[in-house]
């Protein structure tokens, strides 16, 4: 039997968006990896969303290179952006897509596996089905 545990939050409600920056602090997280997608960056949400981690002193890390139906690609590079800026948690903002692939990112990220590992089992899976 497997077991893995990701943690999952989500803050709803009106005007919830100004509880995100204490709610973290609170937490003890320092550093987010932000997911989000090229629309969202460049609208005035985004803005409203940064405020709040601003205010609280809380560093992030915005990642938007998530395409509809996010590629294989799109979570790999996120997890390599989580990595390599030392992000403690994740915040997803957008639609399904930045939501699926800040799930993918959070569950790759906390596999005890490498990526090469995993490409290699899941070959050997499509061709074990193929047969």
């Amino acid at each position: 039997m497997a077991t893995f545990y990701v943690p999952a939050v989500n803050l709803i409600g009106k005007g919830v968006v100004n509880e995100v920056g204490p709610y973290v602090k609170e937490l003890g997280y320092t550093k987010a990896l932000l997911v989000t997608d090229k629309y969202i960056e460049s609208s005035d949400i985004l803005p409203k969303i940064l405020k709040p981690l601003d205010d609280e002193g809380i560093a992030y890390v915005i990642f938007s290179d998530v395409e509809p139906n996010p590629t294989c690609k799109n979570v790999m590079d996120g997890v390599a952006a989580l990595k390599e800026h030392n992000c403690d948690f994740i915040i997803s903002v957008g639609g399904g897509s930045p939501q699926d692939a800040a799930s993918c990112i959070s569950v790759i990220a906390t596999m005890a596996v490498s990526h090469r590992i995993m490409k290699v089992c899941i070959s050997l899976l499509k061709k074990a089905f193929l047969l």
